[in-house]
């Protein structure tokens, strides 16, 4: 689907001392997609799906390991933010059904030498989003977040947290109490996670509907 990870980090330490600054550079890693063919042999053992997918995970990271590592001499270093997102969850390894919620239970970490010294190492247990990820780093930069009117700062106080996901023919909403997922063909709930109120839901579907009306109008 792409270059190997390394190649890929190798070219951006390559390019950036060219970008003029400040700069803002997306890289989109693809080794750990199918067919999870990887350059260099790693200590996991099979030859299953299963297995070629975790050693493409164990690749990716190795290969991210190197990046940061070598990233950390660099001068542009120290004023940058670096900002790891996964774009989905993956049904391996456990065959996790599509619409399980497990299967978009995503990291997101900031790292950098950007990063103040104080919040190294936090963990914010804040249920979010990736639309969520533009508005938070706006926010910190004082800047304008309007034309990401679906993205929340994720480091500031919210009343109700709430994410929304979707896949084919259905949604899920995420909650402080679980999640609850629905299908929109069989118009049923699928998963419902104990104490999940229907307002949770509702909110889900009017969010599923919003979106899909902002978008068509654009």
């Amino acid at each position: 689907m792409g270059a190997h990870d390394h190649v890929l980090f190798n070219r951006i330490l390559t390019d950036l001392p060219q970008q003029r600054t400040p700069f803002f550079v997306t890289a989109f890693t693809l080794s750990s997609h199918e067919p999870f063919e990887i350059p260099i042999r790693s200590g996991l053992q099979g030859n299953d799906e299963t297995a070629l997918f975790r050693k493409s995970v164990w690749y990716t990271d190795w290969a991210l390991g190197r990046f940061l590592r070598q990233a950390r001499q660099q001068p542009w270093w120290a004023h940058t933010l670096v900002v790891l997102c996964a774009d989905h969850g993956h049904p391996l390894p456990g065959n996790t059904p599509y619409n399980a919620p497990a299967k978009f239970h995503i990291p997101l970490v900031l790292a950098g030498g950007a990063l103040r010294p104080a919040v190294k190492g936090q963990v914010i247990r804040t249920i979010g989003s990736q639309t969520d990820v533009a508005t938070t780093l706006l926010r910190q930069l004082h800047l304008p977040t309007a034309d990401y009117r679906w993205g929340r700062n994720l480091l500031a106080p919210v009343a109700l947290p709430f994410a929304y996901c979707c896949y084919t023919d259905g949604l899920a909403a995420v909650g402080p109490a679980g999640a609850v997922t629905y299908d929109n063909e069989a118009k049923s709930v699928t998963h419902r996670a104990r104490g999940v109120p229907d307002s949770q839901l509702r909110r889900g579907q009017a969010y599923e509907q919003e979106s899909m009306r902002d978008f068509s109008q654009r």
